[in-house]
This record gives C-alpha cells, structure tokens and sequence, in this order.
C-alpha cells in the first residue's frame, strides 16, 4: 500500500505528541513548586498527589479520562472491524457497559470509595484477612494490565504503518515512550487532563469519518441497506442459548456486562479515578456523564463498521490483498474518504493515537500505584521519605512504561485486536471479580475458601482461553461481501461445517465464546468457594469488633462506619 500521508499530516501527528509531552511537563513543574507547600502540610503527599492528584480531582476531566481510558485503539480499530467481518451482534455488548457503571456504582463504588483506598485490593486484606490473597490478586492485574496495554499499543501502530512507508516498530516506540514520558513526569494529573484532550480528538476523528463516509458510501439508506443483505444486522435476532458459538444476543447481553464490570466498575483504573475525587458524589457525577459518552462514542465506532461495509461492498479490500488483516480496515477506509483533504488523515491517526495515549498512562500510573500500597508501602513506608517514595513510583511507571512497550512487539501474532483483547482480559478479571462478590454478598466467606477458589478458577479459565488461542476453533468465521472486483480472490472454499458455531473438529470447552469467559471465571469462583465454607471453618471466635468489621465491607452493612486505620492495623 501507498503511503497516504503527506507533510501537513506528519505535522499534525507529532504536534499532537509534543502537546501531549507538554502538559506532563507543565504539571511536574506544578508539583515541583508546590512542593514546600505539601511538605509543610502534614496532611498533604507527593505521592498521594502523584498517584491521586490530592484527591480533589474535578468531575469533567475525570469523565473524559475515565471514558478515554478502555475506549482505546481497540474501540477505534477493532470494533469497526469485528462489525464489518461478524454482524452487528457487537453492539449489544458495548451496551452492557452502561448497566455494569450502573451495577458497580449503587453496589461496589460506595463500599471501595468509603476505603479511601490508592489500590483497590486492599479491601481482600480487610474484608478477608489475608495478605496474600490481595497481593496474589495485585500481581494478576499487573499481568492482565500489562497485557492489555502491549495489545492496544500494537493496534494503533498497525495502522500507522499500514498508510505509510515507515515500518510498525518506530510507532510502537514513539508512542509507547510518549505516554511513559509524561505519565511518568506529571504522575495522574498530567494522565487525566492529557486525557480530556484526548477525548476532544477521538470525537472529532470519529465524527469527521463519519459524516464523509456516508457520504462516500452513498448515503444513510443504502448504508442500513447493505448491513441488511449482508446479514450483520441478523445476528441482532439470534436467540439461541449454546454457549459453544461465536456470540448471540444472550451471550453479547451476560458476557458484555461481566466483561464491562471488570473495566468500569472493578478496575484499578477505574476505581483510582473514582477515589481521586473529593466525594462520593463527585463519583456518581462521573458516572452520569460518562455514561451517555459511552454509549454515543461507541455506537459511533459500531457504525463506522456498517459504513466500511457498504464502502467496500463491492470490493473488500481483504479479497484484493490491499490489506493483510481486518485491523487494518478502519485505517485503509479512512485514508480512502479523508484524503481528498490534507490533514484530515492526520487528525485521525491523531484521534487513533489519543485514545491510545490514555490508555497507556492510565495503566502505568495504576501499576505503579499496586506496586507500592500493595507491596512496597508496608515495608518502606515508614523508612523512605515522601520524595524518595515518590521517585520510586516515578520509576516504577517508566519501567512499566518499557516493559508495555517491549511486549507490544510480540502482539502481531496474538490474531485479531478484539479476539487477543478480550480473550485474555476476560480470563483474567472472571476469578477478581468472583472474589469481590463473594466478599460483598457473602458476609460468611473465609480466607481459604476465597483463595483456594481465586486459584482454581484463574487455572481453569486461563486453561480454556488458551486451548481457544491455539485451537482458533472460529479462524473461518466472517461473514461475506459482494466482492466482484476485477482483483478480488475468488477462489476461497467455504468450510464444511457452520463456522459460526466453530471447528467440529475443536474441544468443545475451547468453543464456548470468548465473550463469555468474564462470566465463566466469576461463576467457578462461586461454586467453589460457597461449599468450600462449610469445609474450612474459621478456627478463631470472631470479636465484635471483628464481625463489625467484615460486616461493614459487605453489601447490607457498608453503611456502618468504623475506623479504616484501626481495623487495618489488627493485619
């Protein structure tokens, strides 16, 4: 492929960096002049200031950095693509997220945020006594995180490289040491407000792909017209209940709201964010704005699929070797219908890149964060002063910062940006969120049971993700085009058998839906711990302060107050 780049867009690209590298700069030196002022303040913390911005974060910014955050390239590139190729089945699963913000702000928020916790895993030590379990759970995250990033810093790269001449390495590292530079110089204030600048550049490239895209694909009514006869909008109406196919209307509703529970409401991401505001109701504030910007923004991206559809209608661009991998297809139409105006692309890859950036940081100062409350903090705490604690988490977050960074590399063979994604994240977060539950809802839950279950189930789940990795039980899946270009490969054979319902030929266990492992990884959790607690009693006669304790971090008694300092300390 042609570069489709021409100077204005380079222009553009690396202006967007240098601002985003500017406003880390801008609040390290803030902090450097506040910091007489922080210490000699006796409530006040570099590191707390680093980690939470003071806790007195403002509500927008928050907003926008909470919405930037998990709306990464892979909403971007792999959403309009999983559209394009699977029907619009996908959709149904972004529309969970907004029932799971509800769910985990009347039933989790009140309880974390009462905590005044930098890392969401302390409550497993205060709710269930145990160390290790919280630590276990911190280096699950760190894992899953770490992950998570390597894949959506790969995804933006691909497409970068996929319009010019540059290979997809320069552009890992570009915007890999980008994000690592400022989040680790500006700590969460430089992450969020870099993010509300984000967000203004993802709306403006997405809305700008779609208004010429439409146009470009021959209007409204033929776009819905071709979704129709392509059969994407079918898979809308399918009502079966097999957990072994690729996605229904039951799988995309239960799995998409495990699966956004584990994001928006039980992440340290998100919860970091949520506990850097000054209240409770700063909180739920955040919540109701971030709510209906998910649903636009991504209903935005579920669109953008169906206009890629009618666009290429006649020529899909995978038939005619254009493009090597569906991740490619958001970036290929865009340079299509954008680059009769110079810039246009570059805003674009702009808008690719932000969501990106956000991303990133927000995952490296949450790492940083787990690292030292979950495993520094109690041993060092008291020994290092507050600067040098701070310099420890700056450079915790530049070594995560190239650990994502490396990692991004060995993503291309991983298959697809929304497969490799969700996969691994879901596997990953089921077993956290399983244990959660089982501490809010489940006051008699003991320490063994929680840990011998949070091991099994993150066995298990991780045992049938990787078994679907290998086995690619849905590899012919993808629904069909009216290809009848002069270039376009026609000689593919269909399978034998219904490649929505996968290779036959696979393990059953490894064709469950992918979707649906969030789900899978909570309920194991389940039905191992609750038998569990009949087996492993407690060997101690609980006190009073004891059960007030545990009783106030469950769901019917998170209105009693007590003395989060003063029941830590019994640990």
């Amino acid at each position: 492929m042609t570069s489709a780049f021409v100077a204005i867009d380079y222009v553009l690209f690396a202006a967007f960096l240098c601002i985003s590298l500017g406003v880390g700069a801008f609040y390290a030196i803030q902090a450097k002049r506040n910091q007489a002022r922080i210490k000699a303040n006796p409530n006040k913390s570099e590191t707390e200031e680093f980690l939470m911005g003071g806790r007195k974060m403002p509500v927008l910014p928050m907003a926008l950095s909470l919405l930037t955050t998990f709306q990464s390239g892979l909403t971007m590139l792999g959403t309009p693509a999983e559209i394009y190729e699977r029907g619009a089945i996908y959709w149904v699963n972004y529309q969970m997220g907004t029932l799971a913000l509800v769910a985990s702000g009347l039933i989790f928020l009140p309880i974390l945020y009462r905590l005044k916790t930098t890392s969401m895993f302390e409550y497993f030590e205060l709710r269930f006594g145990s160390r290790l379990l919280r630590r276990t759970a911190s280096a699950i995250f760190i894992a899953n995180t770490l992950f998570y990033m390597a894949v959506v810093l790969y995804a933006p790269s691909v497409a970068l490289s996929g319009v010019t001449d540059i290979a997809v390495w320069p552009f890992i590292l570009v915007i890999g040491l980008v994000a690592t530079c400022y989040t680790t110089i500006g700590g969460l204030k430089a992450v969020v407000w870099t993010d509300t600048l984000q967000a203004v550049f993802m709306y403006g490239g997405v809305g700008t792909l779609i208004v010429k895209g439409i146009h470009d694909a021959g209007g409204w009514d033929r776009v819905w017209q071709v979704a129709s006869e392509g059969g994407r909008l079918s898979s809308l109406k399918n009502t079966d209940l097999n957990p072994a196919q690729y996605s229904s209307i039951w799988i995309a509703t239960f799995g998409g709201f495990s699966f956004w529970m584990s994001l928006f409401g039980l992440n340290q991401m998100a919860i970091q964010r949520y506990c850097a505001l000054p209240s409770l109701k700063h909180a739920y504030m955040v919540m109701a704005i971030t709510i209906p910007a998910f649903v636009i923004l991504t209903s935005l991206a579920c669109f953008i699929g169906l206009i890629m559809l009618a666009y290429f209608w006649n020529c899909n661009p995978l038939d005619t070797g254009e493009i090597e991998t569906q991740d490619q297809l958001v970036i290929f139409f865009a340079t299509k219908v954008l680059k009769v105006v110079p810039g246009l692309p570059g805003l674009f890859l702009a808008c690719l890149s932000s969501s990106t950036l956000s991303t990133l940081s927000a995952g490296l100062n949450s790492m940083s964060a787990i690292i030292w409350e979950d495993f520094l903090k109690q041993r060092y705490g008291d020994k290092w002063s507050d600067s040098k604690a701070t310099l420890v988490n700056k450079g915790l977050v530049l070594f995560f910062g190239l650990c994502t960074t490396a990692l991004a590399f060995a993503a291309g063979p991983m298959g697809g940006i929304i497969k490799s994604s969700v996969n691994m994240m879901g596997a990953l977060a089921g077993p956290l969120i399983g244990i959660f539950c089982l501490g809010v809802f489940f006051p008699s839950t003991n320490s063994k049971s929680a840990l011998i279950s949070f091991y099994v189930s993150t066995v298990l789940i991780l045992w049938i993700c990787m078994g679907n990795f290998f086995a690619n039980p849905y590899k012919t899946y993808a629904l069909g085009t009216n290809s009848t270009c002069a270039n376009a490969n026609h000689t593919k054979l269909p399978p034998s058998f219904d490649p929505h319902y996968g290779n036959p030929d696979s393990f059953v266990l490894y064709r469950i839906s992918s979707f649906l492992y969030p789900l899978i990884g909570v309920l194991i959790t389940l039905i191992i711990a609750l038998p569990l607690n009949f087996v492993y009693k407690s060997k101690f006669v609980p006190t009073a302060a004891d059960r007030k304790r545990t009783f106030s971090l469950t769901l019917f008694g998170r209105g009693i107050d007590r003395d989060k300092n003063e029941e830590h300390e019994k640990y």
